[in-house]
């Protein structure tokens, strides 16, 4: 681990309240940011080749693992494709505005942590960290390993955020469809809508 690395390590803590500070100043500057989300999530290897040291039991970077991703989809002419990915080190989660192509939420974990179980966990910090941009989200979307029903009823009921997939050759499949969003121009009024944001920042902040 180089000495750079290692103060990072250190100061983690620091790091984190400065990312939250920028964005909360984002947020006030830029009225749309936080609109159109989406959550990913990217291999970090390190240069730990993973071997165990006979003695100690234990790698040059003992706070990593294995970590391992399968890719699945269509070429132009229709063949079916499948990449398997494999590394040891880290993953980086992030979830970004993808109109402005800028992050929001970021945490870096073991390589053999699994994205599926972080999503939620980042929108839930999220919005207790930023509650005012979460209120302007419409929409977040992800990768189609991500299509949980679970998931998808989360976002909207808690939320109030519509999901939806990534569409490219590699994630072709939708996302569970989700009822139009409670006072969108495309939603109508209904008795059975979820509660509205205002209803939800109560719920938040009770007096």
């Amino acid at each position: 681990m180089s000495r750079a690395l290692a103060n990072l390590i250190e100061h983690a803590d620091l790091i984190e309240a400065m990312f939250k500070e920028l964005v909360d100043r984002l947020r006030q500057l830029v009225p749309e940011l936080g609109r159109h989300l989406g959550f990913d999530g990217k291999a970090i290897p390190t240069f730990s080749t993973g071997r165990k040291n006979r003695e100690t039991g234990e790698t040059t970077d003992p706070e990593a693992d294995w970590g391992m991703k399968k890719y699945r989809g269509e070429d132009a002419d229709g063949k079916p494709w499948e990449k398997l990915t494999r590394w040891f080190g880290y993953q980086l989660h992030l979830i970004c505005d993808t109109t402005l192509e800028i992050p929001v939420a970021f945490e870096v974990l073991p390589a053999s942590t699994s994205e599926v179980t972080r999503l939620l966990p980042m929108v839930e910090k999220l919005a207790t960290q930023h509650p005012e941009l979460m209120d302007r989200c419409v929409d977040l979307s992800a990768d189609r390993g991500l299509d949980s029903g679970g998931v998808n009823k989360a976002l909207w009921e808690e939320h109030q955020i519509k999901p939806a997939s990534t569409r490219s050759s590699a994630s072709s499949t939708t996302l569970s469809a989700a009822s139009p969003r409670c006072g969108s121009k495309s939603a109508s009024p209904s008795p059975s809508c979820s509660p509205s944001r205002s209803a939800r920042s109560q719920r938040r902040n009770p007096s």
